[in-house]
């Protein structure tokens, strides 16, 4: 495979909040109920007393508990015989008006023989 034919995607995320006692209560007691599950799934992982807490940092990897920090888009192309690598990161405090307005678009087009296909457009 080429490497100019790659598009490189990075997501980053953190918790929704600085630390557990932060997040409302239904939200922690469901942190809490998620750590349990893990614990019995990945017991060496998760022995602490005190799991919930201890491991407060992953949950922004899980999409109920997290939020996206920033999203980073990179692609490698040449010039002559050189090699460059082109990244554009996308940030801010709310993720919709960090995401909606950075200018990446997902289009799916459709040729006139029926064929669909679908280009990540980064501005």
């Amino acid at each position: 495979m080429k490497l100019e034919k790659i598009l490189f995607l990075d997501i980053e995320t953190a918790p929704q909040v600085g630390n557990l006692d932060e997040m409302p209560a239904e939200l922690a007691y469901l942190w809490t109920e998620k750590v349990e599950q893990l614990r019995k799934r990945i017991p060496e992982r998760y022995a602490a007393e005190n799991a919930a807490e201890a491991n407060f940092q992953e949950a922004g990897i899980f999409a109920e508990f997290g939020r996206i920090v920033c999203i980073s888009v990179g692609y490698m192309y040449y010039k002559g015989a050189e090699r460059f690598f082109r990244v554009k990161s996308f940030s801010g405090e709310n993720e919709i008006d960090a995401n909606l307005s950075s200018g990446v678009y997902l289009v799916t087009l459709q040729s006139e023989n029926g064929v669909k296909t679908q280009k990540l457009i980064v501005r």
